[in-house]
């Protein structure tokens, strides 16, 4: 079995997409701020304001199947 040597950079603060927040008094906090950044820029919602309540998404109409797969993609992922 081969040895590998590690460093200890201290507590995590980011694990994948998921950034870690210790604070004073023990508690952690999780946020995924940088992806939900990211998610509103793809879809150039930078300056949509919040709803705290569910929205229905429209997609446009669509004239043929490739176009139609194209968009379930795209609503899958917003």
């Amino acid at each position: 079995m081969k040895q590998r040597k590690m460093t200890d950079l201290g507590p995590a603060k980011k694990f994948f997409d998921l950034e870690i927040n210790r604070l004073p008094d023990g508690n952690i906090t999780l946020s995924q701020q940088d992806y939900i950044d990211t998610i509103l820029t793809r879809f150039r919602m930078e300056d949509a304001n919040p709803a705290f309540r569910h929205c229905i998404i429209r997609l446009d109409a669509v004239s043929d199947a490739a176009d139609l797969e194209a968009n379930l993609e795209l609503y899958k992922s917003i």
